[in-house]
């Protein structure tokens, strides 16, 4: 592809789409913040711009994906390095935040009740991760042939990986190849190993000061 046809509008990874939708986000930010500023007070306010970023980019990215997917029924990166980055970056950018503000409430408290952190980290992603997980079953169910067929142990055992976070895997449930691209596999995003890693860093570096 020619620099011209990569520029052009023509193609529907084109750098402009991604220009003017970042530019559309930030001027609706802009007047919302003017008509309705917030009065809360946030530690870390300019993270909530930069989460905003990190979704449009990763919607931008899974955007460009099922675009492709509709038109060769494969499911790939799409055929940009700037989308393509979209989305890992994106990701990317929310696993550090995840750290960077688990790891403050370690560092700043020495009497931290992980019961209830982690209980209210669970209570932000269950909702709409099971919602996500509904309406995957819904397609899922209305996309098998003989659904009867697959309604055994094996396919609930199916079932209750997503139910578990997906942690066990993304099997095909109800017979339906797959099934993950409903929800474009969204359920390996979920940092449960930087969820485990930071008291366990938090306990090595207490140690460590001590010593």
């Amino acid at each position: 592809m020619s620099n011209f046809q990569y520029l052009s509008f023509s193609n529907p990874v084109s750098p402009f789409f991604a220009l003017a939708v970042i530019l559309i986000a930030i001027f609706t930010a802009h007047i919302l913040n003017k008509i309705s500023p917030s009065k809360k007070f946030q530690k870390y306010r300019s993270l909530d711009g930069l989460r905003g970023l990190a979704a449009i980019f990763v919607f931008m990215h899974h955007s460009s994906i099922w675009y492709f997917y509709k038109q060769n029924h494969i499911w790939a990166v799409p055929p940009s390095k700037l989308y393509t980055q979209f989305g890992q970056g994106g990701v990317t950018m929310f696993f550090m935040m995840t750290a960077f503000l688990f790891w403050g409430k370690v560092r700043e408290s020495s009497d931290i009740d992980w019961i209830k952190l982690y209980s209210s980290r669970i209570m932000r992603l269950a909702p709409l991760y099971y919602f996500s997980i509904l309406i995957l079953f819904v397609f899922a169910f209305f996309e098998s042939n003989n659904i009867s067929l697959y309604i055994n142990s094996l396919s609930l055992k199916c079932l209750l990986h997503y139910f578990l976070f997906s942690i066990g895997g993304e099997p095909n449930i109800f017979g339906v190849n797959n099934t993950f691209v409903f929800n474009a596999g969204v359920t390996w995003t979920l940092p449960y190993l930087i969820s485990t890693m930071i008291p366990l860093s938090g306990a090595s570096a207490r140690a460590l000061v001590r010593c």
